[in-house]
């Protein structure tokens, strides 16, 4: 019997890209995301009402449940197999008797450009 995130990564047939966010503010005051990282996951298009780092309720258009814990912040961007770059609404950490071993990322419409 394998472990929970082994069994876990085995229903996760997508990659999305994590660049977490560097803390330096461009000249617009936008935070520079840093180098990507790669995750198994698994994409679905979701409605769900969550609430934002605010406390305000949103509704998601997708979930996503990573194959790790790398610890994803909604400030940070994550890019979908599509390409797309949609807003990190909520984050919630998944774990087993071992300890948080996923994180689930609930994201909003995608930004407009």
């Amino acid at each position: 019997m394998g472990s929970f995130l082994t069994d876990l990564k085995q229903l996760m047939p997508h990659t999305i890209v994590h660049r977490p966010v560097m803390g330096i503010a461009d000249q617009h005051g936008q935070l520079t995301p840093g180098t990507g990282t790669s995750y198994v996951a698994l994409v679905e298009k979701q409605q769900k009402v969550v609430r934002d780092p605010q406390g305000r309720e949103q509704v998601t258009e997708t979930v996503v449940y990573v194959g790790a814990a790398p610890g994803f912040s909604p400030q940070d961007e994550v890019e979908l197999p599509d390409g797309t770059k949609p807003p990190i609404l909520a984050v919630a950490q998944l774990a087993d008797e071992l300890g948080t071993v996923s994180e689930v990322l609930y994201l909003g419409p995608n930004r407009a450009f």
